[in-house]
């Protein structure tokens, strides 16, 4: 699929200054091209016209700022005329599929396979090894959800996702010129199914291909609520015995909130930390910039949390919240993962995740992706969410497949219901 030529640039004579920017499909429209927010700031925050920091430029700056490996950024601002009223947050990202995939785990290095499996399962490694994409992506690879672009109340959300399509459509012939990136596809992320019917309309009909992506995991917090004993209270006996087993088997560690200049003291054993988690994934696609953290701390204050837990002095795990006005994200963490088992590490922080979320009154909790049936257990639920992609060719096309088979392999799982008015457990079935 070839994308769109570059169209006729127009300056916009905004008092105090003179914009050059893209004509879109219709002529009251147009949308100016950064690659940086320094000098920015405010009529970013402004046209988005959003309260949520994780679209403001305060948490993208951070992003610029301390990139993941491999990751550039877009930002596009929406004119109709001379007013700003939107803006699209685009990532580029060169996608590394043989660097991303981890080693067979034991299991299926001992798994006894026919002659036909193995033969398949040789091909599709041996082609996914060798599968590198450029990416653009409307959206956050480091969220979930929907963080791809927001615009002002008088926007529809037909003309909206018209007008970040139609800016999608010229940007890969863009950004060739001005930053020798050649886009291999384009890709939506997060648009949870059922909520956006114009969108998948729009989608369909300009030949992107739609797919379900894993789960998000959200926890919404109950008004009775005050305490986490009272979250307790509401659960089945099981459920709440186990809590308490958790919770003492980690009673010998201390926990810490730390401020911006432990994080940085501590820097090195963070990240360390970090990668035992985000490398022992089936598929990593990004590593964080080693001073992620300590940046969120400094640009976010009080609305980033970083909580450490330690074992005779040692830091031995720690995890991290944006709070986010009415919600709050559950972000990044690290554990040891020698003594995961023994202190019951990753279920005490789900617990104290919730624990977070109840002490600052929020209505949801984001748990991101993974883990699902832990995660239910509780209280988590989950979410499908859609995304969108478009390919430039069709090799890209046959490639993509076979990655989108190794990324969405169907994983079989418990949905847990903890609670007393809950549901009996069901298996489902993930994409």
């Amino acid at each position: 699929m070839i994308f769109c030529n570059i169209p006729k640039k127009q300056t916009l004579n905004i008092f105090p200054q003179s914009l050059e920017t893209y004509n879109l499909a219709d002529a009251n429209f147009s949308v100016q091209i950064i690659y940086s927010l320094k000098g920015i700031e405010t009529i970013w925050d402004e046209a988005s016209a959003t309260h949520n920091i994780l679209m403001k430029s305060q948490f993208l700056s951070v992003l610029e700022n301390y990139p993941p490996q491999d990751m550039r950024f877009c930002y596009v601002i929406f004119y109709e005329k001379l007013q700003a009223i939107g803006v699209a947050y685009l990532q580029m990202f060169h996608v590394k599929v043989s660097e991303g995939i981890q080693k067979e785990s034991a299991e299926e290095k001992q798994e006894q396979l026919c002659m036909w499996q193995s033969l398949m399962r040789g091909a599709r490694n041996w082609i996914l090894r060798r599968a590198d994409f450029n990416l653009l992506i409307c959206g956050n690879l480091l969220l979930t959800g929907e963080y791809g672009y927001r615009f002002q109340s008088q926007i529809s959300e037909k003309q909206q996702i018209e007008l970040v399509r139609q800016a999608t459509d010229i940007l890969p012939s863009i950004l060739q010129k001005d930053r020798n990136y050649k886009t291999s596809m384009l890709f939506y992320k997060d648009y949870e199914v059922g909520k956006h019917t114009i969108v998948e309309q729009e989608m369909k009909a300009n030949n992107y291909h739609g797919f379900l992506m894993q789960p998000s995991m959200y926890m919404d917090i109950r008004p009775n609520w005050k305490t986490f004993d009272n979250y307790l209270d509401d659960m089945q006996s099981k459920y709440r015995v186990r809590a308490r087993r958790a919770i003492k088997k980690a009673s010998e560690l201390q926990k810490k909130e730390l401020t911006e200049a432990e994080i940085l003291e501590n820097i090195a054993d963070i990240h360390q930390l970090y990668c035992v988690i985000a490398k022992g994934a089936g598929f990593n696609a990004f590593l964080l910039h080693e001073h992620y953290f300590w940046a969120l701390k400094k640009y976010l204050g009080e609305q980033f949390k970083l909580v450490a837990y330690y074992l005779n002095g040692k830091m031995i795990a720690f995890y991290t919240v944006i709070l986010n006005g009415s919600e709050m994200e559950a972000h990044f963490l690290g554990v040891d993962a020698e003594l995961n088992h023994e202190y019951q590490i990753y279920l005490n922080i789900l617990y104290d995740l919730a624990k977070t979320g109840i002490y600052y009154q929020v209505e949801r909790i984001d748990f991101a992706r993974t883990a699902f049936e832990i995660k239910t257990s509780i209280g988590a639920v989950p979410r499908d969410m859609h995304c969108f992609m478009r390919h430039r060719n069709s090799f890209s096309s046959a490639l993509l497949k076979f990655a989108l088979n190794y990324f969405s392999v169907k994983e079989k799982w418990q949905q847990r219901h903890p609670f007393k008015d809950s549901p009996a457990a069901t298996e489902i079935e993930t994409e």
